[in-house]
């Protein structure tokens, strides 16, 4: 993991970007800048002794605050992070901080805000309040409008804005199959992922991720794909990936992939 420092407080820019494949490295890269910001020492940030990196490397100082898509009725996280959220992060930056100097807000899901929360952020971005940094994690920058890059500093981890071109194809060719709705054609799309590796396996489910999130938040359309149907897809694909993390067997992962994406099959 490519380990992020700064020489000085001045060094440290009011809001980022950093964009990972994998969320651990992602949300590691954010507390390190957020551990950055509120470091006490004033030169080679973050120390990692003092009391204020302790804390938020720990995840428990107040003056860090992270923003991710609130749950529904059911549980689970809703598509998108919406302009309320936001707002209400704007109004938190002009609040003083309980303990350190400064504040950070992480945004864990910034690539579901949509565009109206996504321009609703511009004003903050671009005059925050003095010792608040924003950070938003991403899987890729260019899930974000031109106008919320250009307002922060990019930090790409492990060439994370490189696709795998079979990835994309074989993600493309799942969704094209759960869009016919027929269970026939998603075990076949299925059955033809089968001589996966894991690394292949793991950029599938991270490709396939991504292209649910566009959907999701309206950035491309997919007839055929249905809000209900695209979080549960999103639900799979966490799942998934938490499978591959442990060295499930590819057969298997796909074997639940094609029994429980279309509805009829994942409410049995």
């Amino acid at each position: 993991m490519q380990e992020i420092a700064f020489s000085e407080k001045s060094h440290i820019a009011h809001a980022y970007i950093v964009s990972s494949t994998d969320p651990a490295e992602r949300n590691q890269t954010a507390l390190r800048i957020a551990a950055a910001a509120l470091c006490e020492e004033s030169s080679h940030l973050p120390c990692g002794k003092c009391r204020n990196c302790r804390k938020v490397m720990r995840g428990v100082h107040p003056d860090v605050i992270t923003i991710e898509r609130e749950l529904n009725d059911k549980g689970k996280p809703k598509n998108v992070v919406s302009v309320d959220q936001i707002r209400r992060m704007a109004d938190e930056a002009y609040i003083l901080p309980n303990e350190a100097d400064g504040k950070a807000f992480i945004l864990k899901d910034a690539e579901f805000m949509n565009a109206s929360a996504q321009n609703a952020a511009l004003k903050i971005f671009e005059e925050p309040p003095a010792g608040v940094v924003f950070i938003l994690c991403v899987s890729k920058a260019s899930l974000l409008l031109p106008t919320v890059r250009s307002r922060c500093a990019e930090l790409a981890m492990n060439s994370a804005e490189t696709e795998d071109a079979d990835a994309c194809e074989d993600a493309e060719s799942y969704l094209n199959a759960v869009a016919t709705g027929d269970p026939a054609k998603l075990f076949a799309a299925c059955a033809a992922l089968e001589k996966m590796d894991t690394r292949e396996a793991t950029a599938f489910v991270q490709a396939t991720g991504r292209m649910t999130a566009d959907l999701l938040c309206g950035r491309t359309e997919k007839p055929g794909l249905t809000v209900p149907v695209l979080m549960n897809i999103e639900h799979l694909m966490d799942q998934c990936s938490q499978y591959l993390s442990v060295n499930v067997g590819i057969k298997h992962i796909l074997g639940i992939l094609a029994v429980s994406t279309l509805p009829e099959r994942s409410e049995k």
